[in-house]
């Protein structure tokens, strides 16, 4: 079970860091096939799609709060540092995700993007830390 739950860790940190570099420009420029946004002004545009109902001004710091989150989150996996609360956000972060591409872009990209893979995947993650969790306690107690 542990090698499965280290996969899933580090499946999900590198899909969230992986995402923050891509923000930063890491993994190069727009105009490469495989990048997604290349930099924060065209990540602040995708925002500006997935959340129609938020006023303008809001967009730029809604897109720094989810890539701080998305980094510490992805830092945290990685180090198996409050693991099971990371995902348990990481979960709820890409369910969120998930539901804003399907009700304001598409559904079709929306599975495409496997972001409904990523919160189950989250979630599970949370679940079988929290019952490691209950585990341990059980036998240092017992």
């Amino acid at each position: 079970m542990t090698s499965i739950v280290l996969f899933l860790r580090l499946s999900l940190a590198l899909t969230l860091l992986s995402a923050v570099a891509d923000r930063f420009g890491l993994w190069g420029e727009l105009n490469n096939f495989d990048i997604t946004w290349g930099g924060m002004h065209r990540f602040h545009q995708d925002v500006e799609g997935l959340t129609p109902w938020l006023f303008s001004a809001a967009i730029p710091a809604l897109s720094w709060f989810v890539t701080l989150l998305e980094l510490l989150l992805g830092i945290a996996l990685l180090l198996n540092y409050k693991s099971a609360l990371a995902a348990l956000l990481s979960g709820v972060l890409f369910l969120i995700f998930a539901l804003s591409m399907s009700f304001f872009l598409s559904t079709k990209l929306m599975i495409n993007f496997n972001v409904l893979v990523c919160s189950a995947s989250a979630l599970l993650l949370w679940q079988l830390e929290k019952d490691r969790t209950c585990q341990d306690g059980s036998k240092t107690q017992g």
